[in-house]
């Protein structure tokens, strides 16, 4: 039996450590995913608001670009249809970006299976010798594979 004092043992480490990392990917999604929507809402709510108009949310390049997409199909969109129809587009376009960043990112990381884009360690992964003594900095990455997913 193990004390209270005592270290975990090897194996309970690897499996707290995966948990942990399956949880804080899972967070990641599920943030960048919020940070889309709420941008989008964002939005809206200004121009519903009138703190803003759509005058000056086409200032924004970004907006600007999918405003002007939408009248280029849609030609007689106006108002608040122009908005939505314009920021429906903003969205899909993050949205297909972060899809196209993934599968970049799995291409370059050839995971062998499920699990080990769970455990967020490609199959190229070869950890540095200095990594693992040191203390791990999220400007740094253990190996060059790890370092191509996270550019």
């Amino acid at each position: 039996m193990r004390s209270a004092s005592s270290p975990p043992s090897p194996a309970a480490s690897r499996g707290a450590s995966s948990t942990a990392h399956n949880r804080d990917w899972r967070r990641s999604c599920a943030n960048l995913a919020d940070e889309i929507a709420y941008n989008a809402h964002d939005i809206d709510d200004g121009v519903r608001s009138g703190l803003i108009t759509l005058e000056q949310v086409a200032e924004v390049d970004l907006f600007r670009v999918f405003q002007r997409e939408t009248l280029a199909e849609f030609p007689q969109l106006q108002g608040r249809r122009l908005l939505y129809e314009s920021i429906r587009r903003m969205l899909s376009a993050q949205v297909y970006d972060v899809i196209a960043a993934t599968q970049q990112a799995l291409a370059i990381a050839v995971p062998a299976n499920v699990q080990a884009v769970s455990r967020g360690r490609p199959a190229g992964h070869v950890q540095r010798r200095d990594a693992r003594s040191a203390p791990r900095r999220s400007s740094s990455s253990c190996c060059a594979t790890c370092t191509a997913i996270r550019r």
